[in-house]
Order: structure tokens, then sequence, then C-alpha cells
């Protein structure tokens, strides 16, 4: 039942007033096929209206008005907004006719002509012209407006009605008669004028009501024989009423009406609505003048509104221009933000001004408790956007903010950053009494349980308080804060680039270090141990040297061979940061082989190295992985000689997704696992037993991350090693 109800109370919304399947008497309507523009449906006051005795359809047009007029249908290109006005003689009387058309034929709408003085026409386009130009202001033009339209179409009371952002509306001109209430400054709901009413002024830009009291006038037949369906009088002046619409009116006391739309940028902006208390019509040429009257206004309050925009703008970049000289004056920008502080509230309209950062609060402007601060605190650090507007805090987030609050808008920006930078403008809170035209929720009416929307019945003066709102922020405060947060992140990437520079200097300096380190290592180092190996081996070729002097000349060869494969694996690890990657397609398999080659390795009695036959592809720096392949398999062969029989194994597992070298050897310990990719380190089995310098690991793992790799064992001790290399395809 909830359901149907919801529904229901929605079908202002769902009414589809452009299909109500009849017109208004004041003239009669013909739909015309496009082709053979014969009529395929009328109003049915049609032939009396035109003093025919005969039916209308099925006979070309040309039987009315004759092959002149409709061979200008036919050469026209008609559209909903491209229509095509002429006047013409039917018998002895005169008509005016508009056409137009649309999927379901040719829409051609006939009143009697009335002749107008063309002198008083321009005398009201006149007045019309000056009257609005000398506005200085959009509610001056409004009620300039209001006054004319009364003036030059005599209706009892006229309105300008405007919308606001939830389509409620409020009358902020009126000229009426002496004896009415005044309707000025009251609102009224969006439901008064639903959605579908709002589309329709969109597309036919005035409405008239020529008598609430009028007897609908059908069309037939009643269903378009082009597609079966209503026709759809969207565009036509003609078109009948809903029986919603016309219960308002008569609830109000109103007879006849006159609407016009106001679009401004697109957008219904409002409206000029006259109202009479009793039947009346004007005819096409006055309401031509009603529309040139409008659009004379429309451009009027455009002109107000860019001039309005564009002091605005010039007051923006003014502060704007003060804050960019103050920022690029201070390291952080909140200083700029304090020193301009009273400029940044001027130009958001607000009473304060928070900038959080990471380890220190701002606030500026009136007083906010401690209690408020926390809690603002805590909602920002949950929000995501980087942009938060709102003029009513207690009713948006009621889970942070009260009615008991005083600050009741916000206006927040977060920025980009290494700290967390917000800044926050706080309206106070602006208690309004808000006047309706009667209770802004329209009744219901129940019948068999279920409750219909009727129509208000009461349009007398309803006072609300309204509470928890602040002043909306507007179009101008967004481009405020777009502005502002362009300036702050630019300043934010300056500040970046600014450190960047200045560690790649250092980086560069580093870099001439290291390069300097590497020659000095590898110069001053090498030459002692050169003459240390040459002097050994001149001892070692002296004749007749006893064996205990040849064992200690050995030890030292050693020893200094050691201390120069110490030193080879302190440069690689040292420039490899220097080196940039040279990515080329790695056939690891060829690789794995080219270098058993270069060792003269063949399998032999205790030895076994098995390569798997599908290893894929990579996609690296040939040099540096070959390095990674060499160390680990070298590591193998060296931990797998004490073996009976050794067995290595390299490979690819799909299921790991990675690349492996497997070794039967000595295995490492858990605790070692991890440290022995680092420099120097070693597991107790190895050091015991093996020779080393623990330089080749920490090479490896390093190879690895430079490619964006990773790099890990799997291992039990005395049974075997496996090291798995990921690598990014």
């Amino acid at each position: 039942m909830k359901k149907d109800k919801d529904i229901i109370l929605s079908n202002c919304d769902r009414e589809p007033i452009h299909l109500i399947n009849h017109i208004q008497p004041f003239g009669t309507l013909l739909v015309l096929d496009k082709e053979s523009l014969k009529v395929i449906q009328c109003a049915k006051n049609a032939s009396e209206y035109l003093a025919f005795t005969e039916s209308f359809i099925g006979k070309k047009i040309s039987f009315l008005i004759g092959k002149e007029l409709e061979q200008r249908i036919a050469n026209f290109e008609l559209g909903s907004k491209n229509r095509l006005e002429f006047n013409g003689k039917i018998n002895a009387d005169k008509f005016s006719f508009v056409a137009y058309k649309t999927k379901q034929g040719i829409l051609l709408m006939v009143e009697r002509f009335t002749i107008s003085n063309p002198i008083k026409l321009q005398d009201q386009l006149t007045t019309i012209t000056e009257a609005l130009r000398s506005s200085d202001s959009a509610l001056e033009a409004c009620q300039n407006a209001a006054n004319i339209v009364s003036k030059i179409f005599n209706y009892d009371r006229v309105l300008v009605y405007r919308f606001d952002k939830d389509w409620n509306g409020e009358v902020i001109a009126e000229c009426k008669q002496k004896n009415q209430t005044s309707w000025l400054g009251l609102h009224y709901p969006a439901t008064d004028i639903p959605q579908p009413a709002r589309a329709l002024f969109l597309k036919q830009k005035i409405r008239i009501i020529a008598d609430v009291d009028y007897q609908p006038i059908a069309i037939t037949p009643q269903l378009n024989p082009t597609d079966q369906k209503i026709v759809d009088l969207s565009n036509s002046e003609l078109r009948g009423v809903s029986p919603v619409h016309l219960q308002y009116l008569k609830n109000m006391g109103v007879k006849a009406s006159l609407t016009t739309s106001i679009i401004i940028e697109g957008k219904l902006w409002g409206l000029i609505t006259c109202h009479h208390n009793a039947a009346k019509t004007i005819n096409r040429t006055q309401r031509q003048l009603c529309s040139i009257l409008v659009e004379i206004f429309t451009n009027k309050i455009n002109s107000l509104n860019y001039k309005s925009a564009i002091k605005a703008n010039q007051e923006r970049i003014k502060i704007v221009e003060q804050l960019k000289f103050q920022i690029d004056q201070e390291k952080d920008w909140s200083n700029a933000f304090l020193s301009q502080a009273d400029n940044l509230l001027d130009l958001f309209n607000a009473q304060a001004l928070i900038i959080l950062q990471k380890n220190r609060t701002h606030i500026i402007g009136e007083k906010i408790n401690k209690d408020f601060q926390i809690r603002i605190s805590q909602f920002l650090k949950h929000q995501k956007s980087g942009r938060l507007v709102s003029s009513k805090l207690s009713l948006d987030y009621p889970k942070y903010f009260t009615a008991a609050d005083s600050w009741a808008g916000l206006l927040s920006l977060k920025l980009n950053g290494e700290q967390n930078n917000t800044i926050v403008w706080l309206r106070k809170e602006k208690i309004q009494q808000v006047n309706w035209g009667g209770k802004p929720k329209k009744p219901e009416k129940i019948i068999d349980g279920i409750a219909y929307l009727n129509p208000r019945t009461s349009f007398a003066k309803w006072s609300k308080q309204v509470e928890g709102h602040s002043e909306e922020w507007d179009e101008e405060d967004l481009k405020s804060i777009k502005i502002i947060k362009e300036l702050l992140q630019n300043h934010l990437l300056q500040q970046q680039q600014n450190k960047i520079k200045t560690l790649n200097k250092r980086l560069k300096q580093n870099n001439k270090d290291l390069k300097a380190f590497s020659y000095s290592v590898s110069h001053d180092l090498r030459s002692p141990l050169r003459g240390i190996e040459g002097f050994t081996n001149m001892l070692l070729e002296k004749p007749g040297i006893d064996a205990s002097t040849e064992q200690i000349g050995n030890k030292i060869l050693h020893s200094v061979n050691s201390m120069n494969n110490l030193i080879d694996g302190i440069l690689k690890l040292a420039t490899l940061n220097l080196k940039e990657i040279k990515r080329q397609n790695i056939k690891v398999r060829d690789l794995v082989l080219g270098y058993l080659e270069e060792i003269n390795f063949s399998n032999q009695e205790g030895i076994l190295i098995q390569i798997e036959e599908e290893i894929p592809d990579l996609t690296g720096d040939f040099i540096l992985i070959k390095q990674v392949f060499t160390n680990l398999i070298d590591n193998a062969l060296k931990y797998t000689q004490h073996n009976k029989v050794a067995k290595i194994v390299i490979g690819y597992s799909p299921q790991k997704n990675a690349y492996f070298v497997k070794d039967n050897g000595i295995g490492i310990q858990p605790s070692a696992q991890k440290k022995i990719f680092k420099l120097f380190q070693r597991s107790s089995a190895a050091r015991k037993n093996f020779e080393g310098e623990g330089i080749g690991l920490a090479l490896v793992k390093k190879i690895v991350k430079k490619h964006n790799g990773k790099i890990f064992i799997d291992s039990e001790v005395d049974k075997y090693s496996i090291f798995y290399i990921q690598l990014p395809s």
C-alpha cells in the first residue's frame, strides 16, 4: 500500500500535461499529414469555428486555406522551434495561423485575427524598452516589468516569481489592484509548479488560460493515426489545462491567467504570472508583444548579472593577487592567509576561518568554542572530498553537528600535499521568518484508504521560522574557492619542484663524490695490493726457498686475491645506482647455457646441472640480469661441492610466478635467511666451511630491486635451497 501511496502523492510530478487530449475554445487545431498535407486530426470545434458544415478529416488543407498558403506550409522547414506564422481569409473572416512540425504531423493552430494599431504597438515597445533600460538592479527590473505588463495587458494582478535551487518560488515583484492583498515576499512550494510544468515552460514560453471554467474541446480521432498515441501539444498555446491546475486557480479565486517564462542561460529562472478575476484572453499580436517584453527583460537581467559578475570578479582578482603576492613572500602559505584574513573573510562573507595543518590550527574571525573545533576536525578527517559545501550543517551531517550550534554554514578546501592542509570558512546560523502563500504541504484526500494529492485550498499568509541554516553559498563563492585552490596547489607544487631540484643537485654531487670514491678505492687500494702481490711472487720465484716460506707466500697471494674480489664487489654495489637500465628481451635459458659455456662446465660425475626446457623470456638489462643468475649459480656450485652427488636446477615456477635456482647444498637456517642479503652477512655454516666475502647476494638483491622485482628463499638445512626471483613483465 505504501508504494501505491507514494506514486499517487507524487502525481503532480508524473502528470502527462503535454498529452491532455483537448484544447481551449479561443481557437481551433488541425493536425496534417507531413507528406500529403491532409487533415488527419482536428479539434471538434473546427467546422463551427471556421464556419464550415462538413468535416475536414481526410481533406487537403488547401480546401481550407487555398493552394498558395498550402504551398507555403509545404516549402517551409518546420520544427517545434521553427514555426510558420501567417494570416489568411477563410470565407469572409480573417484568421491568424501558426504551423509547426512534430513526429506526429504538422500542427496548425488557428485563431481569429484581431487588427492592432501599429502606432500603439510602437508606443508600447518604446515604453517597455525605456522602463527596463533605466533599471539599476534585478529587483528594480522585475518591478518595472510587472508594472509594464499590468499597464499594457490590464490584468488584475501581475507577479514576478523566482525559483530557488529546490524549485520553490518567491514573489519578488508585484503590481495589483488596490483592494487586493499583497503577495509580495510570499514563498510557494515546488509542488505548486511541478516538474512537467517547468519542462513545458522551457519549450513554450507563453501559457494562456482564458477561462478556468472553459468547456474542453476534444481532438478527434482521439489517437493520432501516425503512431496511435495522443497528440503531443507541448508547443501549442491552445493546449488544454490540467484539472489539478484549474482547481488550484479556482481555489485562489483566479478566473484567467497569462504566464511567461524567464529563461536565463538556458535555465528556468522564474515566471511573470498575470491573474484576472474574470475570463480574459489576449490576441496573438498581444502575446507576441509580451514575448518581446520578456526577451528585453531577460536581456536586462543578463546584463545586470554580467555587470555584477564582473564587479565580483574584479574584487576577487584584487584579493587573490594580494594573496598570491603574500604567498610568494612566505615559506608557509598559512602565514599569507593569516596576513590576508580580513580580505578572505570578506570575499566569502564568512564570520570565521579555520586553517588546519598537521601540527597546528589557526582560527581567524569570531570565536569558536573548543567542542565545535574538535567536532569539525573529526568531521573533516572522515571526508574524502576535496571540497565540501553546506549551508545547514546540523541537517546535512547530524552525526557531527546539532541544532544548538551557532555555526550552520561550511565551505572547506582540502589541499594535496605532505601535510593534512585544510581551509574552512564558516557562516553563522541566520534565523529567518519565511512567509508562505498557504501551508507548503498540499492536502491529501483519502478515498478507499488511498491518499490522493489535491490542490491547496488556502493561500493565506503562513509564516514559519527557519533555523539551522546559514546564508547560501553561491556560484561566486564556488568560483573563488576554485581559484584559491589552484593558487595554493601551484604554490605547493612549486615548493615540491624546488625540493626536487635541491635533491637533484645533491644527488648529482653525491654521484660525483661516489665516482671519485670509486676511483680512489680502485686506484689507491689496488696499488699496495699490486706491490704485495709482486714482491710475494718474486719471493716465491727465488730458488731454494723452504716449504714454510712457500706456504706463507701462497697464503699472502690468496689474501690478495680475496681483497681484489672484495674491492670488485664493493665497486659493483656502489656504482649500481649510477647505471641506467637498458631494457631488452632476454632469453633466460640461452643466458644460462652461455654462462656455463664460459666457465667450461660440463656435467661430470658428482655434479649435475639441469636447465628446464620451458623458461619464459623476460625484459631487463642483460648485463645486470646475467649478474643475478651467475652469482646464484656460482653460489649453488660452491655450497654443493662437498656433496657426493650435487644437483642444481634452473627453471621457472608458474605457481610462484618466479624464476628459480635450486641446489641440494648445505641449506640456510631460518634465522639467517633475511640477513644473507645484507652486505658482508653470511650464515654460520657458510662462514665455517666456505670462502666468501658476503657481497654477492647483496648485489643480486639490489639488481632485482632496481628492476622493481623481488627475491626470496625457500630452504631447509642440509637438504636444499631455492632462490626465487620475481620480475615484472
